[in-house]
């Protein structure tokens, strides 16, 4: 039986809120504030935010937070889409 302090949660990652949450979690796991990320790809803090809520697209953005997160990009973004940013 699994220790009683240990939760599992289920994302669908296919799923702008679950994908949010899921992020947000995994990014406060590892101390990376949105910020850090606006500063590293010399972007405003409200796209990294729009990106993370699934509101905007950037490819950049993507990019950067799949590598903070260790996880591919088509793991955290699983649909395919077109007209993406590359900013």
């Amino acid at each position: 039986m699994p220790h009683p302090s240990i939760v599992s949660l289920a994302f669908d990652l296919a799923d702008d809120r679950d994908r949010q949450d899921y992020i947000q979690i995994m990014m406060r796991r590892r101390g990376i504030t949105i910020q850090d990320i606006a500063d590293d790809q010399g972007v405003v803090r409200t796209l990294v935010s729009t990106v993370i809520a699934g509101q905007k697209r950037s490819k950049r953005v993507r990019s950067e937070i799949a590598r903070l997160l260790e996880l591919d990009e088509d793991v955290l973004w699983p649909t395919p889409v077109k007209g993406v940013s590359p900013v």
